[in-house]
């Protein structure tokens, strides 16, 4: 609570608005389950709202500012060609009638938690917000959720199976764990921690890989995996390189090695093996499939947004390009020019640098897209991307700045 004041006395309202975005809802869905109203929108309608009004702040501000650019330009424009070949697809494909009322919420969700906060973020001024402090918050709300979440299901054990406080798919609360890991690896290896955080850090990293395992969803060990390569990368050290090489290679043989010889009792451990040795994607390649042969009927606008029964082909890119098509495919790929464009910022070791844990927050779920969920029902990976790029952005202009003056000075 200490911190919590300390942070609100002496941070910008751009660095409040990044935790309420990326934090908010971790508490919002916390509270349903533990009160008894997971089945009702009390929390999640209320913080959708606070934060659609925030970013509406921030939108004024930036155009005040006259904050215009690609990204913004491609955000808008690809959530309105969107929205119409929603709306084209609702109206002329053939849908079940039972998720029609479900999909006619699309339009809410396009607009309240994709397009409108991720405005937002890319208006931020970075010249105001303390990256690192503000990822210290951040972690302290998932520690403290998920450590209430872990006390929780320990007095709440039915069938040998853990209760959760979280009102959230398994495969979101595997990321939570996921994202704990990556913070608490974050400060304890790209920062000079006190030996009480050390402590602490090391906790949320054992937290953290308990909620994965616990949560038998594969994706998070996924992207546990991309993101550890990342700070490999980033770090540069030899004996880390062999270590994780090492670890990892005992990690599959242990997971090949227990369901082999039936010592397994995990789900995970199940699951993980049928994924790596049995090629299981969890009925995935006929979802992929089926997405390709859309798109390659209507190459250029994409053809029907969802199939027939509301589901999707589970991969960014081929939703894209079966929803949307070449044109839209572009549009949405408009905004990452930036981040191409300054990428080697984000390979940077600089002490305290808050934009390589942010980074690998944003990998993590660019995996999680690559293997489920729809384009708007992954709010953490549009609002990281979002950040990345606003980031990006700041990076360039930071830099131009820069050259101009050398050459001023010359």
């Amino acid at each position: 609570m200490e911190k919590l004041n300390l942070f609100l006395k002496n941070n910008s309202y751009e660095s409040l608005f990044i935790v309420f975005v990326l934090g908010g809802y971790v508490v919002a869905s916390g509270l349903a389950i533990p009160l008894g109203i997971e089945n009702s929108r009390l929390f999640a309608v209320p913080y959708r709202v606070l934060i659609f009004l925030m970013s509406l702040y921030f939108i004024f501000k930036g155009i005040k500012e006259k904050k215009i650019n690609i990204a913004v330009v491609s955000t808008i424009a690809f959530w309105l060609f969107y929205v119409v070949k929603n709306y084209y697809s609702l109206t002329n494909h053939y849908y079940k009638q039972e998720i029609l009322p479900s999909l006619q919420e699309s339009y809410v969700r396009i607009f309240v938690i994709a397009l409108i906060p991720s405005l937002a973020l890319l208006n931020l001024n970075f010249k105001k917000i303390d990256l690192r402090k503000t990822g210290k918050i951040l972690f302290l709300i998932y520690f403290l959720m998920l450590f209430f979440n872990t006390v929780y299901g320990i007095f709440h054990i039915q069938n040998g199976v853990m209760g959760h406080i979280f009102s959230i798919y398994y495969i979101s609360y595997g990321h939570l764990g996921t994202s704990l890991v990556l913070m608490s690896t974050y400060f304890l290896f790209f920062t000079e921690p006190k030996k009480r955080d050390k402590f602490i850090y090391g906790l949320g990293l054992l937290l953290g890989l308990f909620i994965i395992i616990e949560g038998f969803a594969r994706s998070p060990f996924l992207a546990l995996v991309v993101v550890s390569v990342y700070y490999l990368v980033v770090l540069k050290k030899e004996k880390y390189f062999y270590f994780f090489i090492t670890f990892m290679l005992f990690i599959i043989s242990y997971i090949y090695l227990s369901e082999k010889y039936g010592f397994n009792r995990l789900i995970f451990i199940e699951r993980t093996y049928n994924w790596i040795f049995n090629g299981d994607t969890s009925l995935r390649m006929p979802l992929f499939e089926k997405g390709w042969n859309i798109f390659r009927e209507n190459p250029i606008l994409g053809g029907r947004v969802l199939f027939e029964d509301g589901m999707y082909p589970h991969n960014i890119f081929l939703e894209l390009l079966m929803a949307t098509g070449i044109i839209g495919f572009v549009l949405y790929m408009l905004k990452y020019v930036p981040l191409v464009k300054s990428w080697k910022f984000f390979f940077c070791k600089k002490k305290d640098s808050g934009e390589i844990l942010f980074f690998a927050l944003f990998l993590q779920y660019f995996v999680l897209v690559c293997t489920s969920y729809s384009l708007y029902s992954t709010p953490e990976f549009l609002h990281l991307s979002a950040v990345i790029i606003a980031l990006s952005l700041y990076f360039i202009y930071e830099k131009t700045k820069s050259n101009d003056r050398r050459w001023d000075a010359s």
